[in-house]
């Protein structure tokens, strides 16, 4: 990507951030946040593949990777030693749908078998 220049922006309540302008960006978007930035405001990345941090005590929706397309039936299931897939019915788009995972164990677990 090619920069544009550099600007000082604030979002919200936050000090200024400074923003690198880009030439072109990628179709359908107006705006892309670097990973750093979205580290200095408390963003935390879960990657499916090295695993999803799950709370201790907690209910998460976890973005699930998949082939299927459409609408799909998911039974409660228990994914790992007290950690739980939600039975409901899923709309799969994007390679991937959305399911809510429940972490009954009183520390934070790593999920990294999914539905």
């Amino acid at each position: 990507m090619e920069t544009k220049g550099q600007v000082e922006l604030r979002v919200g309540e936050t000090s200024p951030h400074e923003i690198i302008m880009e030439e072109k960006v990628p179709a359908n978007c107006d705006l892309l946040l670097g990973q750093d930035w979205l580290e200095r405001v408390g963003y935390q990345f879960q990657i499916p593949d090295l695993g999803i941090i799950l709370p201790a005590h907690s209910e998460t929706s976890v973005r699930v990777p998949t082939t299927e397309k459409g609408s799909r039936l998911i039974e409660s299931q228990e994914l790992q030693e007290n950690i739980f897939c939600a039975s409901g019915v899923v709309e799969c788009a994007d390679s991937s749908f959305i399911c809510l995972v429940i972490n009954c164990n009183p520390t934070d677990k790593i999920l990294k078998e999914f539905p």
